[in-house]
């Protein structure tokens, strides 16, 4: 018998099948948010992966699982599967209904970079918030699977729903830092460059 030999990929064809594959995993992350998978999310980072959610400790709303987490020592960046698969069912609480959007990646080889713009809605003390930002990712191909290596929220606000998301107090916020890793504003800033 046999073996088909296939051509080798175009190289355009596999950047779409890659940035698709991404996208996905990007949208996985709220899938399992939504459902309650909470544990399921580790899976998605690699086994060094970090889980960066330092940006929540400016709000002046932190919630319930974030407060617990702030007392107890921790900064909110999980470093390793086993760090994220501890920390993320306590965000589970919050009962999140996550939509992801907008995103850009750039791929080189099997590592890739990405942002995205988020929208949450929470349960938080018995009260409606509602929260946004945008997400800066890093990934990583293992055994041929696209898998997060590092993953940063950055909020553009978090507050009640009857309170607004306009109000003065949110509008006070500093400006998020956008280059924590060097390479975030260079990617929105390239965006269409890409051969």
């Amino acid at each position: 018998m046999s073996t088909i030999q296939l051509p080798p990929a175009d190289p355009r064809l596999q950047l779409l099948l890659d940035k698709d594959e991404l996208r996905e995993l990007t949208f996985m992350y709220a899938q399992r948010l939504v459902t309650g998978d909470c544990r399921g999310i580790a899976s998605l980072f690699t086994e060094d992966g970090v889980l960066d959610y330092a940006d929540v400790l400016r709000l002046a709303r932190p919630t319930d699982a974030t407060e617990r987490q702030w007392s107890a020592g921790s900064d909110l960046v999980f470093t390793g599967r086993a760090a994220i698969h501890e920390f993320v069912p306590s965000i589970c609480e919050l009962q999140v209904k996550a939509f992801f959007t907008n995103h850009i990646f750039r791929v080189t080889g099997d590592t890739a970079l990405g942002v995205s713009f988020y929208e949450n809605r929470i349960l938080q003390r018995g009260a409606s918030v509602m929260g946004a930002g945008r997400m800066f990712d890093e990934f990583r191909r293992v055994n041929g699977r696209w898998l997060i290596s590092y993953r940063r929220q950055v909020l553009f606000y978090f507050t009640g729903i009857h309170e607004g998301w306009a109000r003065e107090m949110d509008r006070a916020f500093p400006q998020p830092i956008i280059d924590k890793r060097g390479w975030e504003s260079a990617l929105l800033a390239g965006w269409g460059s890409e051969p």
